[in-house]
């Protein structure tokens, strides 16, 4: 005799389900390695460009210094938008994150439930099958005494 549990779909379908949030979550953390490598590179730029700058500072003219400055200026409110952005993901990692571990639970619960139904079931054909035994003894013993 094979166990057949009649909410085996229930359990695949919280299987799938947390399957489906450990994916976001993986999402939403390469989303917010992207947008932290942004920001790197926006930090590079201003960098570079604050070093081209004061190299420059002797030999280049008053307007070109301005348009420079004006740049650095574009790219620390770039940098100011980027740390929103990671905030943002960040918040998106966390959810997913809460998520994951709601539909983790759920499995658990799902699955364990399965288990205990499994161990039922085997309990009651083993004390089936032992029935079985004393019933056949019980036969054997009534016609060996006869």
């Amino acid at each position: 005799m094979r166990f057949h549990y009649h909410l085996q779909k229930i359990v695949d379908l919280k299987t799938t389900q947390k399957t489906h949030a450990e994916w976001m979550l993986s999402k939403a953390v390469g989303v917010l390695r992207e947008e932290e490598s942004s920001l790197t590179m926006l930090y590079e730029q201003k960098t570079k460009l604050q070093e081209e700058l004061q190299e420059q500072s002797l030999s280049t003219t008053i307007s070109s210094m301005r348009t420079a400055q004006f740049y650095i200026s574009r790219l620390d409110e770039r940098i100011r938008n980027q740390q929103g952005q990671i905030q943002a993901a960040q918040s998106e990692v966390e959810h997913t994150k809460n998520v994951l571990q709601n539909k983790m639970q759920d499995e658990k619960v799902w699955s364990m439930t399965r288990e205990k139904a499994k161990l039922m079931f085997h309990s009651q054909l083993l004390k089936k099958e032992q029935d079985e035994l004393d019933e056949m003894a019980t036969v054997r013993f009534v016609n060996t005494a006869l």
